[in-house]
């Protein structure tokens, strides 16, 4: 009789990657990354933290580590270059979005935003695309005025997007880089409708940042931690970086936990923000009042579900989809919703579909003008615009 092994990282490998993300200049990692090297288990090491997005955070204690092959560490020191390169060339982008989108409702989320505003350097956040939301209302218009400055739509599969009522749409702006220009937080319909996300609350409260001499809208400091705990729940809370993003916009301040508290609940987020929060405290050492993480989870079985998952399977040990990941993706407010989306993903396993959302799907073309008028037209019809 054969078994399915759910494999996970080594935990010794783990631990040191996550303690380099909680404090890259504690005195001891060098030791601990040598010891590491010895035994073999650099390019295990590395490989971690790749795949964990957080390889800024353990470069530096690299440097200092004595022993390490030049070649691994020249290795390193290029990814960091080109990481650097792409940081510029979005920055880029986004200043040419942000005159093409004036006077229409927007804001920029995570990535390039939480690199320049809540980090030391922005070799400490990695990351692969910019995130523009617009409002909804305005979601076509925008679309016309990138697309007048360059950008090329990618998605093409207009009926698929109009089925799933799809919550973004991929767009390649004229440096190259790929925005996901959003309407919604939540992307697919389906699950979309298991939450309340105000939106127009969202846009409501949004601020200012200079992020290298651009002047761009964003998200306030409580909602941006709503939006990256959520994000991080629904992607399966399983990636370092998502944590250490969360554990930035705590320690830079200006959250208010009890407007967070009663954000999550009205949205019905609660228990996806507080299993974000939770691993955070665990493996980063953030900190989150225990009353704050009871009030969010809103349960005491859920809590327990949630942290033995974390324990069992940890987010610093992740190598893939994993029980713990299921269930922060799965999860929900009450026990029936959380029943009805585990069939939902059932249902989707036996047609043969167990992935959230083919990514390439949306880019195989079908529909034609039309069909993408129809798909604008819908997204200000939809329950979540508002």
């Amino acid at each position: 009789m054969s078994r399915t092994v759910l494999r996970r990282a080594d935990a010794g490998i783990a631990h040191c990657l996550a303690a380099c993300v909680r404090d890259p200049a504690d005195p001891s990692l060098p030791e601990r990354i040598r010891a590491l090297s010895e035994r073999g288990h650099l390019g295990t090491l590395l490989g971690l933290a790749e795949r964990h997005r957080v390889l800024g955070s353990l470069a530096g204690p690299l440097r200092r580590t004595p022993g390490v092959p030049p070649e691994e560490l020249a290795a390193v020191e290029a990814r960091l270059a080109r990481q650097g390169a792409r940081h510029l060339r979005v920055l880029a982008d986004l200043g040419d979005a942000a005159e093409a989108l004036e006077g229409i409702p927007w804001f920029a989320a995570k990535g390039p935003v939480l690199a320049e505003t809540v980090y030391p350097s922005p070799e400490l956040r990695a990351y692969g695309d910019l995130d523009l939301v617009v409002h909804a209302s305005a979601f076509e218009r925008a679309v016309r005025a990138l697309e007048e400055r360059g950008a090329v739509v990618e998605d093409r599969n207009w009926a698929l997007l109009r089925r799933d009522r799809r919550g973004q749409l991929h767009v390649r702006l004229p440096l190259g880089t790929l925005a996901d220009l959003h309407w919604h937080l939540v992307n697919r319909g389906a699950v979309r409708d298991q939450f309340r996300v105000r939106m127009d609350e969202l846009f409501a409260r949004t601020g200012w940042a200079d992020l290298a001499g651009l002047r761009i809208p964003v998200l306030e400091p409580t909602d941006a931690l709503l939006h990256l705990a959520l994000h991080a729940s629904l992607s399966g809370c399983n990636r370092l970086v998502w944590l250490q993003d969360i554990a930035a916009v705590l320690r830079r301040g200006g959250v208010s936990l009890g407007d967070l508290v009663r954000r999550a609940r009205a949205w019905r987020v609660g228990v996806q923000v507080a299993m974000a929060l939770d691993h955070t405290v665990r493996v980063l050492g953030a900190r989150v009042p225990p009353e704050v993480l009871r009030d969010l989870y809103g349960s005491r079985a859920r809590a327990a579900v949630s942290r033995r998952l974390g324990g069992l399977w940890p987010p610093e040990r992740s190598i893939g989809q994993d029980p713990a990941a299921l269930w922060a993706q799965l999860t929900r407010e009450t026990w029936r919703a959380t029943a009805l989306a585990i069939g939902r993903r059932a249902a989707r396993a036996a047609r043969g579909s167990n992935t959230p959302i083919d990514g390439h799907a949306a880019l195989r073309a079908a529909g034609g003008p039309e069909d993408r008028d129809t798909f604008f037209a819908a997204v200000t019809q939809d329950p979540g615009a508002a």
